[in-house]
């Protein structure tokens, strides 16, 4: 099963179509899939993106971002249950409390978020700032639980842009993950900026999480 957003086809907001996030399924890993008739979700008029599933004891969790930065609206995050097979939500959405773009390195939008439970503590990570340059980066906060309230990490942001390393700009959407005893976090950044101002292509970074007394910290390999 994957989600994935998309604009749906007659709701409109200020700037174009609303969009949704909506799941498909698939008999294999490399599919073919089958998206679902209609949409999980659409969180309102402005639209939701970057879907993101979580387990937590029994219970499953889907979180999406709201897109108010489309239109000058604070962001926030929606944190609802899934059901057991994950083709449907449950109960209602609740606002993740404490997390929005309040930080100056954040600008007008944090997104891409991924809840990673670490020694019984909640860590969510995200990205932040404008992906098309190099403020672009990611931090996490802190949380007491799936819904909150969470605080931002006075260290952020954990991961940024890093001038002469491997050519890394703007590192975000990030997703942890466990292998062989360690914990690993894969992510996208521009590679090797071009001389007439671009930015070249998205590359596929992977680095170790050092879980430290201090919080994860991530050092980018040469």
């Amino acid at each position: 099963m994957r989600y994935f957003s998309a604009r749906h086809a007659s709701l409109s907001r200020p700037d174009g179509l609303t969009l949704c996030v909506g799941a498909a399924v698939a008999s294999a890993p490399q599919g073919p899939f089958v998206p679902q008739a209609e949409p999980l979700t659409c969180g309102g008029p402005l639209g939701v993106i970057d879907a993101n599933p979580f387990r937590d004891g029994q219970d499953l969790w889907l979180y999406v971002k709201t897109d108010g930065n489309c239109c000058n609206v604070p962001v926030t995050l929606v944190a609802q249950r899934l059901s057991a097979d994950g083709l449907s939500l449950e109960g209602e959405p609740a606002t993740v409390s404490g997390f929005t773009n309040d930080a100056p390195w954040e600008g007008k939008v944090v997104e891409a978020t991924q809840m990673v439970v670490r020694d019984g503590r909640y860590h969510l990570f995200y990205s932040a700032n404008d992906f098309r340059g190099r403020d672009y980066a990611t931090g996490y906060a802190l949380c007491e639980g799936p819904v909150g309230p969470c605080r931002d990490a006075e260290r952020n942001p954990i991961l940024a842009s890093t001038p002469g390393l491997r050519g890394l700009v703007g590192p975000g959407h990030t997703s942890a993950f466990d292998w062989n005893g360690e914990t690993w976090i894969a992510y996208h950044g521009w590679r090797r900026p071009l001389t007439d101002g671009g930015w070249g292509y998205r590359a596929l970074y992977i680095d170790r999480i050092d879980w430290t007394d201090a919080g994860p910290v991530v050092t980018p390999a040469g």
